[in-house]
């Protein structure tokens, strides 16, 4: 842990001492900026590849042609259908078991 610290002690200083102007008035400029980059962790890689990837299927069109659009909305509306049956089953069956509260 003392090495840790003086090597960070050590590291401070030597970025205080370019900060500071030299005697002919000129400043070292340094790379570094305020903000530090992306740890070079696999979770923070593994995250970027995650982002990238949705990304990429977020620009895949689905729909593209116009066959596609009418095909998806029917399949929907064949979906709303069937759900709207299974649900007035649901409730006569509910009916019948004398178990029907609306409110």
């Amino acid at each position: 842990m003392d090495t840790y610290d003086a090597e960070m002690i050590k590291k401070d200083e030597e970025e205080k001492a370019l900060s500071q102007q030299q005697e002919d008035g000129w400043v070292t400029v340094t790379r570094r900026g305020k903000k530090p980059g992306f740890a070079r962790k696999e979770s923070v890689a593994k995250h970027l590849r995650r982002r990238s990837e949705q990304q990429r299927r977020k620009k895949e069109l689905t729909n593209f042609y116009t066959f596609q659009i009418k095909e998806s909305k029917m399949k929907n509306l064949v979906a709303l259908r069937k759900k709207f049956e299974e649900d007035k089953r649901k409730i006569a069956a509910m009916k019948e078991a004398r178990r029907f509260k609306p409110f």
